[in-house]
């Protein structure tokens, strides 16, 4: 007879998800569903101690993908970000669980106590951003309730109200950039409200505040800006700036053969293009929140046309850190994808007069 000493929570985070642990003197029959379809059908023998361990973690996180919203929604829900599976033991009565994108480290307690009392993201709570930043807080509510927001302006005033309602039990992304908070404060609030120049957003439920306030405040651009968005740790989507130089390092390896009449020709190009960033320089708290730029498996560059084109990290390490503990980050990456193909920009206006004929000959 079999039983079940340990299994996950009700709700779960994929990196968190807790193992089946089962007693059995014999051999142990394992089914594990999603939506009907059997993603693992085995068969395990138990220990020395009529134990059997099943670690469903890796299989079930690879399953799951946070995907970058269109800039255009307010808010924005991640279907394939989280999903319910049923684990059939032997005879026993069948286990359900939901599981969502991400983890936390040593967490402390259940997935659901976290998630109730936070946004996914270790982003500072005071982020300076530019003015065309891509921003998102992902949130998973489990009560009805509201995503407040509180505008600031240069005058020192400040309105607040509802920004969005979000249903419980579903993954969410707020889009939270400057653009989509001005455009709610001119077709919400009074008229004649300037534009924000800061902004607090945080849930509430039922009138009681349940997560952080996380507060952006406008930033002049620099001599460089660099925008790079990453799907984080926690299921959510982040965003930065980085205010280090930029320098792509476009290598031409050129194949060549010798024919049979001794003529040499060129068969293939291989195009290695690297560009390496430095992040310039950040405080203690910024660089210890990037470094889940550098564990994402999902990271893009923000290109000057605000498009998104996913990269990858080839390679990172400390440059320096300064007296006043700011450190300075430098990575190399490569484009996602390379055709050896080019597109640039043309104009389909008439060309003025051509100048200077006078002094070729």
């Amino acid at each position: 007879m079999s039983a079940i000493i340990q299994q996950p929570d009700p709700i779960n985070f994929s990196g968190n998800l807790k193992k089946f642990i089962v007693s059995s003197t014999a051999d142990v029959s394992f089914l594990l569903r999603r939506d009907g379809i059997t993603l693992l059908n085995e068969n395990y023998q138990s220990d020395s101690d009529n134990l059997v361990t099943i670690d469903v973690k890796g299989v079930i996180d690879r399953l799951l993908e946070i995907v970058i919203p269109a800039d255009s929604a307010t808010v924005t829900e991640q279907p394939t970000g989280m999903a319910d599976f049923t684990a059939v033991i032997d005879t026993l009565a069948p286990v359900t669980f939901r599981v969502i994108k991400g983890g936390v480290d040593e967490l402390q307690t259940t997935g659901s106590v976290w998630l109730e009392a936070h946004w996914l993201t270790w982003q500072p709570q005071e982020k300076p951003i530019l003015q065309q930043m891509p921003e998102w807080l992902g949130i998973y509510p489990l009560c009805a309730g509201e995503v407040m927001v509180c505008v600031y302006f240069a005058d020192g005033s400040s309105r607040n109200g509802v920004y969005a309602s979000l249903t419980p039990g579903k993954l969410y992304s707020v889009n939270t950039n400057w653009g989509k908070i001005a455009g709610w404060v001119l077709s919400n609030l009074e008229e004649g409200l300037p534009q924000p120049i800061a902004w607090d957003v945080f849930y509430q439920v039922n009138g009681t505040r349940m997560t952080p306030v996380q507060r952006y405040q406008l930033r002049n651009a620099g001599a460089e800006e660099h925008v790079f968005v990453w799907a984080n740790t926690l299921g959510g989507i982040d965003s930065v700036s980085f205010t280090g130089t930029e320098e792509e390092d476009q290598k031409l390896n050129h194949k060549n053969a010798v024919y049979f009449d001794e003529s040499i020709g060129e068969y293939d190009i291989e195009k290695a293009r690297e560009v390496r960033q430095s992040t310039g320089y950040l405080t203690t708290e910024e660089g210890l929140w990037l470094k889940d730029f550098f564990y994402s498996g999902k990271k893009y560059v923000v290109r000057q046309d605000g498009s998104l084109r996913q990269i990858a990290v080839v390679s990172s390490k400390i440059l320096s850190a300064s007296s006043d503990d700011q450190y300075d980050f430098e990575f190399t990456y490569r484009p996602g994808t390379d055709s050896k193909l080019l597109n640039l920009d043309r104009t389909s206006s008439e060309l003025p007069a051509p100048e200077g004929l006078d002094d070729f000959f």
